[in-house]
């Protein structure tokens, strides 16, 4: 099984550990042992590859990338992660709430944009890559290719006057 950006124990952090529990069982009675439950590590590695497929989309990023974000930046991620794993696990139950529902339109929204470069996470190389970067022409490069500045006049002289009509 992959591993996922968020342990069990820190989406707990994020939501009501009853709601989390009644959201994991199969049975109808919430589970006792949410840490450690299937169901929820399954939604968190299903969440943790839908961002990652995003984050590759945009090719600013390689997994070792994400897996080694720290400070805010993995906050940010893991709350991506924590949503979307929340929003599946309400699913799989039949639970929709119009609030959830915002919210998995906000981290849909960021992840457009992190694959479209809108938005980075701060690795060195994400960094490097979203700077534009614009390579200038030199004067050898000019005559080398014979730019139109050179070969044409400016002012051409004209085909017709007045007098010719």
């Amino acid at each position: 099984m992959s591993t996922a950006f968020v342990t069990n124990a820190q989406f707990i952090l994020r939501y009501d550990t009853r709601i989390v529990a009644e959201c994991c069982s199969d049975t109808g009675t919430p589970v006792n042992d949410v840490p450690s439950n299937a169901n929820l590590t399954q939604a968190l590695v299903d969440a943790s590859g839908q961002v990652l497929l995003y984050a590759l989309k945009g090719g600013r990023y390689l997994e070792a990338d994400l897996v080694a974000l720290t400070g805010n930046a993995l906050g940010a991620l893991q709350w991506m992660v924590s949503v979307l794993a929340m929003h599946a696990l309400r699913q799989r139950r039949g639970m929709n709430e119009e609030t959830e529902d915002n919210e998995v339109e906000k981290v849909e929204k960021l992840l457009e944009s992190l694959a479209k470069g809108d938005v980075v996470f701060g690795t060195p190389g994400a960094i490097e890559y979203s700077v534009a970067k614009s390579p200038s022409i030199d004067i050898q490069s000019i005559s080398d290719n014979n730019f139109l500045r050179d070969s044409v006049r400016i002012f051409p002289q004209r085909r017709y006057t007045k007098d010719q009509y």
